[in-house]
């Protein structure tokens, strides 16, 4: 699992915490805290926290101004040892079982399922009015939207959390697009130009949702332009 961070002071008290409810193996499960390597408000939190030894921590070198999330991933992606890889965000709370049913997923699958996709919900749905509505908007896009282009085999925009795939499809796919805002999405695309499919998986994260309306507007312009 690939956790990507950046600028978070409380790694300790909040990821770690979650994580550490997952009910799969140990000896089976790794999770890579992926961090800039000039990002020193991260690493103090990291160096703070008491890591399982199941966690490792990727440092990603500078490569100029080009320091996005998949640029990031795609480097720490060397480092992985599993056959499953798949992405968490820093405030993201994964079901206890959730690894558990994407392994059964993808063991019960044919060959061409390359990539599972969680369904998204929020845990301060109730904080302000913008929260609520996100919730309504995340309920009728994971739980109806992608449910129904999944059944239909179309192509579905992957989400940046809780997405999973085959180490072997990813690496052929040329992993993520370094330059891309929406670099999930993109990779969706791109899963299914190659005759491949994702599919949805019956399990759940919960991450925080957007409550303030600078931080949305500078979200949503950012989806639309990585869409477009």
């Amino acid at each position: 699992m690939l956790v990507p961070l950046f600028r978070e002071a409380v790694i300790g008290r909040h990821l770690l915490r979650r994580l550490c409810h997952l009910s799969y193996p140990r000896d089976r499960l790794e999770v890579l805290l992926v961090v800039e390597e000039d990002d020193k408000i991260t690493q103090e939190a990291i160096r703070l926290a008491d890591l399982p030894e199941w966690f490792r921590v990727v440092e990603v070198p500078g490569c100029g101004a080009l320091k996005t999330k998949p640029r990031a991933m795609n480097y720490a992606l060397s480092f992985c040892r599993g056959d499953i890889i798949g992405v968490w965000d820093a405030e993201d709370a994964p079901e206890p079982h959730q690894l558990h049913r994407v392994a059964h997923h993808f063991a019960s699958s044919p060959p061409e399922v390359v990539c599972l996709q969680g369904v998204l919900d929020f845990y301060n749905c109730d904080h302000n009015w913008i929260s609520r509505c996100f919730t309504l908007e995340y309920a009728g896009w994971f739980r109806v939207m992608m449910q129904g282009l999944a059944r239909l085999r179309l192509v579905l925009p992957l989400g940046g959390t809780t997405m999973f795939i085959r180490r072997t499809a990813l690496e052929q796919l040329g992993a993520w697009d370094a330059h891309n805002v929406t670099e999930d999405a993109d990779l969706g695309v791109r899963i299914a130009r190659r005759g491949l499919r994702t599919e949805m998986v019956a399990v759940t994260t919960f991450e925080e949702a957007n409550s303030r309306i600078i931080p949305w507007v500078k979200q949503r312009s950012r989806w639309l332009k990585g869409f477009m």
